[in-house]
């Protein structure tokens, strides 16, 4: 059985979701790859859960193209979100923790 869903996009900021990342492996079980392509700012990583509460927060330097988050101190089976925030731009990714 298919379910579909439509989606109406009435207020687009075109400063979010323009940052190239790379989040991987996804889902994963206890550690997360991201790649950052816009190194030339300072950038904050934040894990919040699908509550949207802050379970990590880190800030990333000026120049860091890899960054290597531990994540094997929340649930199995959830789902959290990567919030990177870089230059007033946010990027968000979902991470599946097996």
């Amino acid at each position: 059985e298919k379910a579909s869903l439509n989606v109406n996009a009435t207020n687009f900021n075109p400063q979010t979701e323009i940052q190239e990342v790379f989040v991987y492996p996804n889902p994963t079980r206890e550690f997360v790859n991201i790649s950052l392509l816009d190194t030339d700012s300072q950038s904050s990583i934040e894990i919040l859960n699908i509550d949207g509460r802050t379970l990590q927060h880190n800030n990333i330097s000026r120049g860091t193209k890899h960054v290597k988050i531990n994540l094997s101190d929340h649930l199995e089976n959830s789902i959290l979100i990567l919030k990177i925030t870089t230059n007033g731009t946010v990027t968000t990714k979902k991470i599946i923790i097996e």
